[in-house]
């Protein structure tokens, strides 16, 4: 069977409206949630965050952090070991919202250890809130655990 013109233009019609309802239906299929929940109001206290890594960047070394079996350390530099230091943390795994951990604690002595999971693998972003007398510290830094 031959196709005349009118035929062609006609399969090819039927197959861009099939192809344009397959990609919606698989982009409806596909998780769009927000970074945060509150992110307008998020964007307008980012001004703090700014101050907050200008006060880490003048530290005397950088904020180590490693991962050791189901355990994350954080190193304060040698401003933080006599002191009483408080901080707030949260790992953000981007591709799942479920997956996000967070809490705090207080160390005197520069050294903190954060128990994690041995099923926590992907790629994640550790956030510090740091607050060392009277001074706010923030630090980020992506992980792979």
């Amino acid at each position: 069977m031959k196709f005349n013109w009118g035929m062609k233009i006609l399969v090819g019609y039927i197959l861009f409206v099939v192809g344009m309802l397959t990609l919606v239906f698989i982009s409806s299929m596909q998780n769009g949630d927000l970074v945060s929940e509150n992110y307008y109001e998020d964007e307008i206290r980012y001004q703090k965050i700014i101050d907050q890594s200008y006060n880490t960047s003048s530290l005397s070394s950088t904020i180590e952090i490693i991962t050791v079996n189901d355990q994350i350390q954080i190193k304060f530099p040698k401003e933080f070991s006599k002191s009483k230091t408080s901080c707030s943390w949260s790992l953000y795994f981007a591709a799942d919202k479920s997956r996000d951990l967070n809490g705090n604690f207080v160390t005197n002595d520069g050294i903190a250890n954060l128990k994690i999971n041995n099923d926590m693998h992907g790629t994640y972003l550790i956030k510090l809130n740091i607050i060392n007398g009277m001074k706010g510290y923030y630090f980020e830094k992506k992980m792979i655990l």
